[in-house]
């Protein structure tokens, strides 16, 4: 609890970045398949799990105000409805996956120096993540629009884990760009 606010502060400002390059850069692209199936790069959910391995689950209230600012206020269009609900759905998943890995006591975070099996529990709860996220949005959007289609699931799934692994190694990238070697 020693750097909650810059932590927050932090975790806040990724999430509204993530939100940002994804609804000028991806939705134009997807702007057909948006109503109905879900976005096949979903940048905002590196903006939910990543700071979430980066900070601990004392982010969570940070993000989950920042994704209802962002879905409240900068969204440009009327897509969906009950998007305060899927929010809190999409929270619910991170959650409990966090609570499955502590349960597990895998180790999740960044705070240690990285090691093989760490990026292994990393990637596996960005899959869990994105696997509760797609199972339970994807059951709820259905009743949204009146039909349902496994492919939202299916779409959520792969979106979620695609944009944030997309996202780590976009980040990764930059890090390793501006890395400068000391003698």
């Amino acid at each position: 609890m020693k750097f909650l606010l810059r932590d927050s502060i932090v975790a806040g400002l990724f999430y509204f970045t993530t939100f940002f390059f994804w609804v000028t850069l991806i939705v134009p692209l997807e702007q057909d398949f948006l109503q109905t199936t879900g976005s096949l790069l979903y940048l905002p959910a590196a903006g939910r799990i990543l700071p979430v391995l980066f900070f601990g689950i004392k982010t969570i209230p940070t993000l989950f105000l920042s994704s209802l600012i962002a879905w409240n206020f900068f969204w440009p269009y009327e897509l969906y409805e009950f998007r305060n609900l899927g929010l809190f759905i999409s929270y619910s998943a991170i959650l409990v996956a966090w609570g499955i890995f502590k349960y597990l006591d895998a180790e999740i975070s960044f705070d240690s120096k990285l090691k093989l099996s760490n990026w292994r529990h990393i990637v596996l709860f960005i899959l869990l993540c994105s696997l509760l996220n797609g199972l339970l949005d994807g059951a709820f959007y259905s009743t949204d629009v009146d039909i349902i289609n496994p492919l939202i699931s299916l779409r959520f799934f792969v979106g979620d884990v695609t944009g944030t692994i997309f996202i780590l190694l976009f980040c990764m990238l930059i890090i390793s760009a501006f890395d400068i070697k000391r003698n």
